[in-house]
């Protein structure tokens, strides 16, 4: 005797190994989000600085300000290469 093959009406289970491409793009999504996060920080330091500037503030002041920041910029630059 052999028993009848019926379509199943539950959702299909997926192999694990599909779901990879999911998980690529999350960590995409992850590092894009810092991305974006540190080019606001960024943009924001620098908006600070320019600002100090307008005020009047000693120029030498601001440019060491902004050499503070070349962590932060080379930090930019590595991550927009792996993304």
């Amino acid at each position: 005797m052999t028993i009848p093959i019926v379509p199943s009406k539950s959702p299909v289970r997926l192999d694990p190994l599909d779901l990879d491409p999911l998980v690529v793009l999350e960590r995409q999504e992850k590092r894009l989000t810092a991305l974006l996060y540190a080019v606001v920080k960024y943009r924001t330091l620098l908006h600070e600085q320019v600002r100090q500037l307008r005020v009047g503030a000693d120029p030498r002041l601001v440019r060491a300000g902004v050499e503070q920041l070349d962590y932060l910029r080379r930090d930019l630059k590595k991550w927009a290469r792996q993304v």
